[in-house]
């Protein structure tokens, strides 16, 4: 990413008003975790091209991050128009809402998500926390066993996975 980074940066040097430069480049930082660049960037990318989806997306993600809900609504509504990343989408939407108090609306996005990977446990503890809010503790309780079970899943696939590297890692 350094060297797209600097790449990126060297074309804008040559051409400050090339068009498409700016959304790469803002992921880019994104990636290398220099959030203020990024943003910058991704601000830039939208409004060059207000429905580009993965700088709504990144964009979305860092006002989630920051607790702006109201800021997050708008990019996150048009990435998942365009459906990039759409699990990662649904439950920052998810999130998002949540958030916001809009319960209703954070449940369908994460009936959503869970649909779209069933064995990801995100979207079943977000869930389990809005059933509790709309006041429905038998939901609340099943999406719990649930995120439960999915974690201990993914906890145990990766205990296995890094027994099974070591293993292979033998032969070496």
């Amino acid at each position: 990413f350094e060297a797209a980074v600097g790449q990126y940066e060297a074309a804008l040097k040559r051409d400050p008003n090339a068009l498409g430069i700016h959304s790469p480049l803002g992921t880019a930082y994104w990636r290398l975790n220099q959030l203020d660049l990024a943003k910058k960037e991704l601000l830039l990318a939208v409004q060059e091209a207000p429905d580009d989806p993965y700088a709504n997306l990144y964009l979305g993600r860092m006002a989630v991050r920051d607790h702006n809900f109201s800021k997050a609504l708008p990019y996150l509504k048009r990435a998942v128009a365009v459906h990039v990343e759409e699990l990662e989408t649904r439950i920052l939407l998810g999130r998002c809402y949540i958030g916001l108090g809009q319960f209703q609306e954070a449940k369908v996005d994460l009936v959503a998500a869970a649909a779209l990977d069933p064995a990801d446990p995100r979207s079943h503890y977000m869930m389990a926390e809005v059933y509790q809010k709309l006041n429905h503790p038998a939901d609340r309780e099943r999406e719990l066993a649930l995120f439960n079970t999915l974690s201990d899943a993914q906890k145990a696939k990766g205990l296995n996975d890094a027994g099974a590297g070591k293993v292979g890692d033998e032969g070496k």
